[in-house]
């Protein structure tokens, strides 16, 4: 374990600063990437992450779809897919899901920008915020602020209500912040980055890509995660809790690490090389998917239960309530377990779906995108599993895989490429 800390460079946070402290010859100038959107009237905190997946459809007539059966394929008819009460078109967006925060949606934008669009009307943004990198993973909603990273080392806060940028925090150029990787405690958040070798003033070369930082907001302090480049493997994905940091680990383990205390290991739970990176996490209860949809004890890691694929094999997974969904490839569809004891409660045969994203869970229903962009996503009713609509736009993006998210209350919001549709959930 590494016990030195990184120091942050920069102003103390506002919330740390007598007002008589906070004059223009102590508070270094923005830069200029950085755009301060007006300042709108403060509303509630409350935040809720957003689920995520990825494709996304135009409201149309009721679509046919083949789905195959053991003599062939056969015909259905799906309910015509909601018309989106808004849609958004901006700059291609970050392969990255929405995050809704008390009646709107942050996402991001390639060029380097955070975008807050209402639920209501998203059609035009509230704010723009500029300057923060193209990291893919959806921004963070912690310290009061809408968390993000800069350039180098650099990390941005955001007032979530009015985009006026509340702290920014560089941690040297002797470290580089590739990935947000979670939050935990109203203050921490976790970031996969590099330390930096320099060889000259001008140059540094990464010695390794995979160093895990746990960084205190209010402290403006990091301290390394003692995990080894090897365990974190090429897909860091870890679901962060208040006590724990779970992963599927590059060994092909399931590995949980304390989130306090430096990060210490707890458990590691084999799984095999087919072990896939993304985990969920349900209560006292991790599931992870290789041959078989596998639910382990969060605290000490013994196997509860498994469940086998009748053919082909799970590939990947969504939470939500009671039960835990998973998509299958032969044949293609989403399969639902009880998350208690692993039996089956149905399964919704799709055409071929994109199992590299997870799937969104809304409160009734749950979305899954088609294998190709074009074809948008796929509405699944959650009690029933009946198949419900179809929703696209008919574009072909090749890699711009459609985002998903649902807030649970009636929202759902789809990114695809350069374009976000706010639609009523099913």
């Amino acid at each position: 374990m590494h016990d030195d800390f990184l120091p942050a460079e920069g102003p103390a946070l506002p919330s740390e600063r007598p007002a008589q402290d906070r004059s223009l010859a102590s508070v270094p100038a923005p830069a200029a990437a950085h755009r301060r959107a007006s300042a709108r009237p403060r509303v509630s905190r409350r935040t809720l992450l957003a689920a995520a997946a990825g494709t996304a459809l135009l409201g149309a007539p009721a679509l046919v779809v083949a789905l195959k059966a053991a003599g062939g394929q056969r015909a259905r008819r799906l309910d015509p897919a909601p018309e989106p009460r808004w849609v958004y078109r901006g700059e291609p967006l970050v392969q990255a899901p929405a995050v809704f925060n008390e009646g709107t949606a942050l996402v991001k934008t390639r060029p380097g920008t955070m975008v807050c669009l209402d639920l209501e009307n998203g059609s035009r943004p509230k704010w723009v915020y500029r300057g923060i990198s193209l990291s893919p993973t959806p921004v963070l909603l912690t310290y009061g602020a809408a968390v993000a990273l800069g350039t180098g080392a650099t990390l941005i806060g955001v007032d979530p209500v009015s985009g006026i940028e509340q702290f920014t925090l560089d941690f040297g150029e002797d470290f580089r912040f590739d990935q947000l990787l979670g939050s935990c405690d109203g203050y921490a958040v976790s970031v996969l980055g590099a330390r930096l070798q320099r060889q000259s003033a001008e140059q540094g070369v990464a010695t390794s890509t995979s160093t895990v930082f746990g960084v205190d907001l209010k402290a403006r302090r990091a301290l390394v995660i003692p995990i080894d480049p090897e365990d974190v493997g090429v897909d860091l994905r870890p679901v962060i809790t208040s006590d724990y940091f779970v992963y599927a680990d590059g060994l092909r383990n399931v590995s949980v690490r304390n989130a306090r205390d430096g990060g210490g290991l707890l458990w590691r739970h084999p799984v095999g090389h087919d072990l896939r990176p993304g985990l969920a996490v349900l209560g006292r209860t991790v599931f992870a998917l290789g041959s078989e949809l596998i639910a382990l004890d969060l605290g000490n890691g013994e196997l509860r239960w498994r469940a086998r694929a009748e053919r082909g094999s799970f590939a990947s997974l969504g939470v939500g309530g009671s039960t835990v969904y998973v998509t299958g490839t032969d044949p293609h569809g989403v399969h639902a377990f009880d998350a208690a004891n692993g039996s089956r409660r149905w399964f919704c045969e799709t055409p071929r779906l994109n199992v590299d994203t997870p799937i969104a869970v809304g409160a009734h229903a749950v979305y899954v995108p088609a294998f190709e962009t074009r074809n948008g996503f796929y509405a699944i009713d959650a009690a029933s599993g009946r198949l419900l609509w179809n929703f696209t736009d008919g574009r072909e993006t090749g890699v711009n895989n459609w985002q998903l998210s649902c807030d649970g209350a009636g929202h759902l919001v789809a990114q695809h490429f350069d374009r976000v549709y706010g639609l009523p959930a099913a």
